[in-house]
């Protein structure tokens, strides 16, 4: 049964794709990089495949001046403005997302400062003050607002009052334009539980699938338990037990994290099961949901990979998200030559 005391509005767009390591992730100060990363025939090549818009990931560095009091980088705007009119020229909309903010990256948990700085606090939501000015005559189906990639703090509840203070800074200057808001942790399903239903009719909620783990970051060189066991793993498949790999996996939150796959079986059941939070808070509230990221990282069986985005887009036609799969590079070579998995995530 529903309980937020607004009628949520649908979220503009629907299918979509990251452009990862241009304006994030990357040496945002590299003027040729950022010239040659993207160009116009990108965007071209995704609006023909199918996608109706795109999401941006922006890192603070390129768009925030770094002495006080911070205001808006107009050399780093400039690239800004130039994706989202190429964009626009290809009919496709923007998601601008916040993917690292003075004080708080996804790489970094244990060194985020934002979740007890005030300060930080302010100059996060005064950031999105002065981009809210900066885009306030763009109209609203063309450009929606990301607060934050993948929050990490300790307390879910303080994420919830940090993106408060950010939505409070967009509303006081545009009424109107889409809001995207994740749950913390990574953004990952389970903690949907703590979220907070902002009441806003024009704020989507945020969900990364990357479900299960195991299968779609296998052998990534960025998640040292993953990368230490070298497992190659299927989709759908069923595990054995995974105990023999504890002893070599330095750490228990990854050990934790390794078990909960021993003895599994990986398939669409066990999707809906770690679904279910997200499902149960669209339920509640009447929000749209929008999958901001999802994907396979390339080492995936290629097999494997098409049967998992086969079950991860069947699950989100059922629970009606948008989504923005991760990211270009997997599903395009540079030249916007198809790979495989680019047919099943834009099928028609």
């Amino acid at each position: 049964m529903k309980s937020s005391k607004v009628v949520y509005e649908r979220f503009p767009f629907r299918r979509g794709s990251n452009l990862g390591g241009w304006l994030s992730q990357a040496d945002v100060m590299d003027e040729r990089h950022l010239a040659t990363r993207y160009r116009r025939e990108h965007f071209a090549c995704l609006a023909r495949a199918g996608a109706d818009h795109v999401r941006l990931p922006v890192d603070f560095e390129l768009i925030e001046e770094a002495d006080s009091p911070h205001r808006l980088r107009a050399s780093g705007l400039r690239w800004v403005q130039q994706a989202l009119d190429w964009a626009w020229g290809e009919g496709l909309g923007v998601t601008l997302d916040l993917h690292k903010c003075a004080g708080m990256s996804f790489f970094t948990p244990l060194e985020n400062g934002l979740w007890a700085d005030a300060g930080l606090q302010r100059r996060f939501a005064n950031l999105w003050g002065n981009l809210a000015r900066h885009f306030r005559d763009v109209p609203h189906n063309r450009l929606a607002f990301e607060l934050l990639n993948e929050p990490t703090s300790a307390d879910n509840e303080c994420w919830n009052n940090v993106a408060a203070l950010a939505l409070a800074a967009i509303r006081e200057v545009d009424a109107r334009r889409w809001v995207v808001i994740g749950s913390n942790s990574w953004n990952v399903p389970s903690t949907f539980v703590d979220l907070r239903d902002f009441e806003d009719p024009r704020v989507a909620y945020a969900v990364h699938w990357y479900e299960p783990f195991i299968f779609t970051h296998q052998k990534a060189g960025w998640c040292d338990w993953l990368k230490t066991i070298d497992l190659t793993v299927h989709y759908p498949s069923v595990l054995g037990d995974l105990s023999s790999y504890k002893a070599v996996i330095g750490d228990a939150a990854s050990q934790e994290q390794l078990m909960l796959f021993s003895n599994q079986s990986l398939g669409y059941d066990r999707m809906e099961r770690w679904f279910q939070p997200v499902a149960a808070f669209a339920q509640r509230t009447g929000a749209p949901l929008y999958s901001t990221e999802f994907g396979c990282w390339d080492p995936a069986p290629k097999d494997s990979q098409l049967n998992w985005f086969r079950d991860s887009l069947r699950l989100f036609k059922k629970y009606d998200l948008a989504w923005a799969q991760w990211d270009f590079s997997c599903l395009f070579e540079n030249d916007c030559t198809p790979k495989p998995p680019a047919a099943v995530v834009f099928d028609r």
